[in-house]
């Protein structure tokens, strides 16, 4: 084999050639080895979500106050359906949402240190899982075994929360402007 070099002249080296050439042609005369097996996909299976559990109806006022996690909270309720809707920061959401009780049983309620509910006396109550507990209390006050939320703004995320740690008695979220 030759080729040419910077300095105009011809170089041979059928040395090299023929040891490159012998080094392809064992390459491909080798016995090959199978591709690896495929890698079966994985199907994903749904989370098993327990049924709520039967709870016997709790008969409570329209309008007055349980025991949260750190305090009392205000509740109001509204309409008489068959579905009960849970809605969080009644102050200001229940003006707008009440037509609702038309068709639902819509309880409104002030979260801790909102509204009416009770003032905050230790800002270390003022917490995140707080405000999940609490919706809790709620549902479990009104004897609902399955409930759908409204939440809005930061209160979408309670819900969110809420539904994530209670599956089997959540029905239907609605997030409305949720962070």
């Amino acid at each position: 084999m030759r080729w040419r070099m910077a300095d105009g002249g011809w170089q041979t080296n059928s040395g090299r050639a023929i040891c490159l050439l012998s080094l392809a042609m064992s390459a491909a005369c080798a016995p090959t080895t199978p591709p690896p097996a495929p890698i079966p996909t994985p199907v994903p299976t749904p989370p098993r979500v327990e049924p709520a559990p039967a709870t016997t109806p709790v008969r409570i006022a329209r309008e007055g106050m349980i025991d949260g996690g750190a305090g009392k909270l205000w509740y109001h309720i509204a309409g008489s359906g068959a579905d009960t809707v849970i809605v969080p920061l009644a102050t200001w959401l229940a003006p707008s949402l009440s037509p609702l009780g038309g068709r639902y049983t819509v309880v409104f309620y002030d979260p801790r240190h909102r509204g009416r509910s009770h003032t905050m006396v230790d800002s270390m109550a003022a917490t995140f899982d707080g405000d999940v507990a609490d919706l809790e209390s709620i549902r479990v006050a009104i004897g609902a075994p399955r409930v759908s939320l409204i939440g809005y703004d930061y209160y979408a995320a309670v819900a969110a929360a809420w539904a994530a740690l209670h599956p089997q008695a959540a029905k239907r979220l609605v997030l409305l402007s949720p962070i």
